[in-house]
């Protein structure tokens, strides 16, 4: 989620009393009084319920201030995103005054130790995680393709899924010859996908 000076945002971290509070943490950081901050939460059965949500669990969630500079280098994330390489964004947290620097796992300028490397390659991780290395707390993000789903046929089944598997981030592909099913004005909704 990304949070604006002027409190406005893209996308969401669950939305709920988590993302309020995520919000006006977000607005001090731009403010200047912290660089980051690692937000914990715990909900359990009864406080979630006590907030309206329908869930529990718990979460932390990182903040951190993104400004201008840093546009060079989310271009090359979205560069090496389309040529479909294998990307592995390192957060860095240097301590409380300063801000986190922010790597590419193989890039020239990468500071992890060789050992944080391969641990980072043996293990091929799905999810994030927070390592030490050189004795700091380094946060690990794979940055994942949502891959493609192929859907065969383009009934009234299809075409929901289709819309839902678009809708969190799938490249969607629709195949049907029957052209009054698979057609632009029935799949309008659809990003991408016609066949």
């Amino acid at each position: 989620m990304l949070v604006f000076a002027d409190g406005s945002i893209a996308g969401t971290v669950g939305g709920g009393p988590l993302e309020g509070a995520c919000m006006d943490k977000a607005q001090a950081i731009l403010a200047g009084k912290t660089p980051y901050a690692l937000l914990p939460f715990t909900l359990n059965t009864s406080k979630a319920a006590e907030l309206g949500m329908l869930c529990g669990g718990t979460a932390e969630v990182l903040l951190q201030l993104i400004d201008p500079g840093y546009l060079p280098f989310f271009e090359q994330i979205q560069q090496q995103y389309i040529a479909g390489k294998h990307i592995v964004l390192i957060t860095r947290f240097c301590g409380d005054s300063t801000h986190p620097t922010l790597e590419l796992l193989g890039s020239p300028d990468c500071s992890l130790t060789e050992s944080t490397r391969q641990e980072i390659l043996r293990k091929k991780r799905r999810s994030s995680s927070i390592l030490e290395d050189q004795g700091q707390d380094v946060y690990v993000e794979p940055i994942l393709r949502p891959g493609t789903v192929y859907f065969a046929g383009a009934g009234h089944v299809a075409l929901a899924t289709a819309q839902l598997a678009d809708f969190t981030g799938f490249e969607t592909v629709v195949i049907d010859d029957r052209a009054e099913f698979a057609n632009a004005v029935r799949l309008k909704a659809l990003d991408k996908g016609l066949i």
